[in-house]
């Protein structure tokens, strides 16, 4: 319920961050400097920035590439409480890092356009964009949640070219 409280407050603090558009922002809700240097490692791969536009390239099914353009970017880190199975598992800090963007609009490699803009939202908070656990388990850092969980320092993205981007 803490965490939940806690996250809603970032919110507020993203929106107002977020309305900025000065970057790669982070609203620090964790208490580890380390986690919060781990998700901008993380929203650094996922994520390029090109001036002021920020993309994400997925790979849909069939091998057709779409692109999500963002505007006002931010992203937040929340870290969690440990419960005595999370000690026990070998966890050292859990948490999850989220997105949080003013607006959005898609673009499909089999459509060639652009969809209209849309409002956008956090992850946090309406499970608009995109999150995903953060955690130190046995001395190592991990994306992802348990059962599609990877090691931080051999995660891999697509590469997206400033250059190639679709206008």
């Amino acid at each position: 319920m803490i965490w939940v409280l806690v996250a809603l407050a970032g919110i507020f603090v993203l929106f107002i961050v977020g309305t900025l558009g000065a970057g790669l922002l982070v609203y620090k809700a964790s208490t580890s400097s380390e986690a919060d240097a781990q998700a901008k490692r993380y929203w650094d791969k996922k994520v390029k920035r090109c001036g002021d536009r920020y993309f994400v390239l997925a790979r849909s099914w069939g091998g057709v590439a779409t692109y999500t353009e963002y505007k006002g970017f931010s992203y937040a880190v929340v870290g969690e409480g440990l419960t005595d199975a999370d000690k026990l598992n070998g966890y050292e800090w859990k948490g999850s890092t989220g997105a949080h963007f003013n607006s959005y609009r898609q673009f499909s490699g089999s459509g060639r356009r652009w969809s209209e803009w849309k409002d956008g939202g956090s992850a946090f908070y309406n499970g608009v964009g995109s999150s995903t656990e953060l955690s130190k388990i046995n001395g190592q850092w991990y994306y992802g949640f348990e059962h599609f969980r990877q090691e931080a320092s051999k995660a891999v993205f697509p590469q997206i070219e400033c250059a190639g981007m679709p206008q």
